[in-house]
């Protein structure tokens, strides 16, 4: 009825000095990393760690990353 329907996105920045195309790519990075902390969030139990002192909860989370970083790799394989 109104013809082709647009998605129209802004992204707001201080940059004068980057081009709109390193902007768009830099916030597109930025967004893969965050989907990769709500990955490890959701699948494999960041957001309720299972200690209560801070470096045996870090020992966990670098243990289900290296998991993670396997299992991404078997399955390439």
């Amino acid at each position: 009825m109104f013809g082709v329907i647009y998605t129209y996105r802004c992204i707001l920045t201080n940059d004068w000095v980057s081009t709109e195309k390193d902007i768009i790519t830099f916030y597109n990075e930025r967004g893969a990393s965050e989907k990769n902390f709500d990955i490890q969030n959701n699948d494999f139990g960041w957001s309720h760690l299972l200690f209560s002192f801070m470096a045996e909860n870090m020992v966990f989370m670098m243990v289900t990353a290296m998991l993670k970083n396997q299992l991404i790799f078997l399955e390439k394989k």
